[in-house]
């Protein structure tokens, strides 16, 4: 692997990187995986330092557990494809499993609540949302129940607070947000069981 770098201004180094990017840009080597970065904002006295940063990345691609925080650029890679693909990857070179995380997963569904795409966060809990997924993410599961509140899909949110419950079936919070659920969905008998719920519990920790 081949990682080099240079910023705008350093005239000779300039000239040397030039060459060695346009050569391997018209040649190819069998087995050489390289890169050339510009560094935009740096001088000659301060490319070492991301140069290493982002070279050290570069190699050790694939020994982060695969994460989105951009929707598009994700779809743009690949989508699911390229999330499999990744992880398979991480699995061959680091003996990770070769599945996708649970941390994974829930990046990805969670692109689609921060881009509020419905359509696209619909099909990534169909692809991954099971039980044991809700109770591995624990408390982070409520992002997802609230994005089904938000598009008025209040069943769906009781179920992912229901299931939390069972593991937490003290926290008052889930107890109300449960309450308020059912509120939204007409159902004020059901709503006042959770809201009881957790009154008993406030009292109780004052």
């Amino acid at each position: 692997m081949l990682y080099f770098s240079v910023s705008p201004d350093e005239y000779q180094v300039n000239h040397g990187t030039g060459k060695l990017n346009a050569a391997l840009s018209t040649k190819t080597i069998g087995g050489l995986d390289w890169t050339y970065l510009e560094l935009i904002n740096e001088e000659h006295n301060s490319t070492g330092f991301p140069t290493l940063y982002h070279g050290l990345r570069a190699y050790f691609k694939y020994y982060r557990e695969f994460q989105v925080d951009n929707l598009q650029k994700f779809l743009d890679a690949g989508g699911l494809d390229h999330a499999t693909a990744y992880a398979k990857e991480r699995g061959r070179k680091y003996g990770f499993s070769p599945d996708l995380s649970t941390w994974s997963k829930y990046t990805i569904i969670r692109s689609a609540i921060r881009a509020e795409e419905l359509s696209h966060f619909q099909a990534f809990v169909e692809e991954f949302v099971t039980e044991d997924f809700i109770r591995g993410l624990k408390f982070r599961a409520v992002d997802i129940a609230n994005f089904y509140e938000k598009n008025k899909d209040y069943k769906r949110a009781i179920d992912i607070y229901q299931i939390l419950l069972k593991d937490f079936p003290d926290s008052e919070d889930l107890l109300s947000r449960t309450g308020n659920a059912y509120l939204s969905m007409g159902n004020e008998e059901a709503a006042e069981k959770y809201f009881q719920r957790a009154k008993e519990i406030a009292d109780g920790e004052n």
